[in-house]
């Protein structure tokens, strides 16, 4: 009885330190995407960084929409998978709207800022609907 218990808690504790590793490289990255955003350029130390922040987001990420075990309950699954999909939908959204205003405007936007927007856009509101959903209640 015990070891199943001291099993329950490693795989709660393992879902925890996933969750911890998604939200610093998610940190990581806006940081990265901020400072991309305003200086618009891409150099080595920028570089480094975005490879930290996306060795901290991306080997969980799968764990975190449900793909993966340990999966903690459905309810995760279902709000981590929204909140990606509402984080494409709306990173595509703005990414159209930024190349339609670039273009109407005239507006010179290099690789590095219009990265910085993308990941910027992606990371903030993939955080920002987990957040929500989480606190909302049952997703369906």
């Amino acid at each position: 009885m015990t070891d199943t218990n001291a099993i329950v808690k490693k795989k709660e504790d393992t879902y925890d330190w996933y969750k911890f590793s998604m939200w610093i490289g998610s940190i990581i990255l806006a940081i990265n995407g901020l400072g991309l955003l305003i200086w618009d350029n891409l150099d080595d130390v920028w570089a480094a960084s975005l490879l930290l922040g996306l060795s901290g987001f991306l080997p969980y990420f799968f764990t975190y929409i449900g793909m993966q075990k340990p999966v903690k309950d459905e309810r995760a699954r279902k709000i981590g998978t929204a909140a990606s999909a509402y984080s494409w939908y709306v990173t595509l959204c703005v990414l159209c709207f930024t190349g339609i205003l670039g273009y109407f405007l005239h507006l010179d936007i290099g690789m590095a800022r219009l990265l910085g927007i993308a990941i910027l856009t992606m990371i903030i509101s993939m955080l920002a609907s987990s957040v929500i959903l989480g606190r909302k209640g049952d997703i369906e």
